[in-house]
Parts: structure tokens; sequence; C-alpha cells
């Protein structure tokens, strides 16, 4: 769902444009894709940005919070 958050988010990134980011997009995934995937965040109005570490016992990536997903928290906040 892309709500105010994101949105912001998405904004912030494109104006400050952090040398840790080079792409972002919001798409829908298939669960295959949510396994494969180096790093997942979700992002929302409570949490701000929280890096996704674990889908249905699976590690994400390295199973470990991203830096990244560190970084655009600062930068929201």
């Amino acid at each position: 769902l892309r709500g105010t958050t994101l949105i912001r988010l998405m904004e912030l990134i494109n104006q400050s444009k952090p040398a840790s980011v080079t792409r972002v997009l919001q798409k829908e995934i298939s669960v295959d894709e949510l396994y494969k995937s180096k790093q997942v965040m979700t992002v929302g109005t409570t949490l701000d940005v929280v890096s996704i570490i674990e889908v249905d016992g699976k590690k994400i990536g390295d199973g470990k919070v991203s830096e990244l997903s560190k970084n655009l928290r600062e930068l929201l906040l």
C-alpha cells in the first residue's frame, strides 16, 4: 500500500540522492522473489523503516538489519 510515509520517504530519497541508493521502486513481487531478495524493508507511520530479516523461517539476504534501512530511517526522521 502506497501510504503517506512511503511517499514522503521516496520524495526525500529523490531530493537528497543518498550514495547508498541507486534505485528506488515499489512493485508487487512473488514470494519466490521475496525469498531471493538481498534486502526487504517495510515503511510505515509507526515504525518508520524496518528491515525484514526473515520470512517463513527463511533468511532474507544475510539475515541482518541492513545499513540502508538504518540510513533511510534516519533520512525519514
